[in-house]
């Protein structure tokens, strides 16, 4: 059973990735887009918080050094060497997605505009964690799952109208 809630709740994570990104490349209205990316931004993070911690009940039993060895010994069958202190970037990125859904509740309030720059450092770091989370790490038919997603979205957004689809973000 803490299998299948471990596979399921990272599912969800990235469905929720998947619609934030979809939110920014497919609606045009920018007060809708905000808070359609908004709320998926934020029940990604909680359902990611509850994959960590139904990672650590049921796979690490609440160690530390149990996840360490955990994430070295994946990354050796992975990619053939053994990385454990990829640990720590997962818990940075944690810290990051809730102080950036923390952030954005907070800049909803006071209209304050987020930098292009940070905007696109934050999408880069949240695309390499889901493409190693789904593609390097992840089951191999998430291989074509985040493919298909990916030229879905980029071919939706090459297809529809142009729209200031990024203006919000602009400082």
């Amino acid at each position: 059973m803490g299998e299948l809630l471990i596979n399921w709740s990272a599912r969800a994570v990235v469905l929720f990735y998947l619609l934030r990104l979809a939110s920014d490349v497919l609606i045009a209205d920018p007060v809708r887009r905000d808070r359609w990316a908004r709320w998926a931004w934020t029940v990604g993070c909680a359902v990611y918080l509850v994959h960590v911690a139904f990672a650590f009940q049921f796979l690490h039993h609440w160690s530390h050094t149990g996840a360490l060895e955990h994430a070295a010994r994946r990354t050796q069958e992975v990619v053939g060497f053994e990385f454990g202190a990829g640990i720590y970037i997962n818990y940075v990125f944690t810290l990051l997605w809730i102080a950036d859904v923390a952030w954005w509740w907070q800049r909803s309030r006071t209209g304050q505009a987020v930098p292009t720059v940070y905007y696109w450092a934050v999408q880069a770091i949240f695309a390499f964690m889901m493409f190693n989370a789904t593609v390097v790490f992840g089951p191999a038919f998430w291989k074509w799952v985040a493919a298909a997603a990916l030229l879905a979205l980029v071919v939706l957004r090459i297809l529809l109208p142009r729209t200031p689809a990024l203006q919000v973000h602009e400082s």
